[in-house]
């Protein structure tokens, strides 16, 4: 069944047009996605589409097929824009927190040297990598989507 639901999820992102513009040279890469908080969590799929500019656009979705965040991050400024958040995490703080957090899993899916600021923990087994606020308590999980 959550293979079912991975696969729906899939499909959702892949039409809901965010993610998948119509170029020529769009490099997409797909993840699983878990963030866990102490009130709750969300799984589901990370998108990312970059066309070898400075931005690279992400969209994280649900298992079913709602889009729960969609963002831009600046890969020069290491900044997020956050474009759209799901309601029940569209609070001031909360999209404080997305935004950082957000810069921190973007710098370590790009390779970038400076990597993740102080107040997080990074952790790898093989193709999973598990990034988590401490300040926060809120930790993230991706691994590469085959």
């Amino acid at each position: 069944m959550r293979a079912f639901l991975l696969f729906l999820s899939l499909v959702a992102g892949l039409f809901s047009g965010f993610a998948s513009d119509a170029g020529g040279d769009v490099v997409r890469q797909r993840y699983t996605f878990a963030m866990d908080t102490p009130g709750g969590s969300i799984t589901g799929i990370l998108i990312l589409a970059g066309d070898g500019s400075d931005v690279t656009k992400g969209s994280i979705i649900n298992e079913f097929g709602f889009s729960a965040i969609d963002f831009t991050y600046n890969t020069k400024k290491h900044k997020v824009k956050l474009l759209n958040v799901i309601k029940f995490l569209d609070k001031w703080r909360v999209r404080y927190v997305l935004r950082r957090d957000l810069s921190a899993i973007m710098q370590v899916i790009n390779g970038e040297d400076a990597g993740p600021s102080r107040g997080y923990e990074l952790t790898s087994t093989g193709d999973t990598v598990v990034l988590r606020n401490t300040r926060r308590n809120i930790t993230y999980t991706f691994a590469p989507l085959l």
